[in-house]
């Protein structure tokens, strides 16, 4: 970022600089689904009932997905129709 001094001179200082290292996308891409489908199991536990409020995106689908696939059972799904029309 640029950084000014009282009399008016400036330098550039770098806030933050990314480390990236050598990954297998096969390993990660596992990693990541495995916490992905941990996280929705235990946001689920010791309920009874689940529903599932879609948003029209991604993420809700996905995260009704894997809830899905981890109960194996159809559950309800819900969405807000605001009347937007795009």
């Amino acid at each position: 970022y640029l950084c000014f001094k009282k009399d008016s001179s400036f330098y550039l200082s770098v806030y933050w600089r990314p480390k990236f290292c050598a990954f297998n996308v096969r390993t990660v891409t596992e990693e990541f689904k495995s916490s992905f489908f941990d996280s929705v199991k235990g946001a689920v536990e010791g309920y009874e009932q689940v529903g599932c409020q879609l948003s029209g995106g991604l993420d809700s689908s996905i995260v009704a997905l894997a809830y899905y696939r981890l109960s194996n059972r159809s559950f309800p799904t819900y969405y807000v129709d605001t009347g937007n029309r795009l």
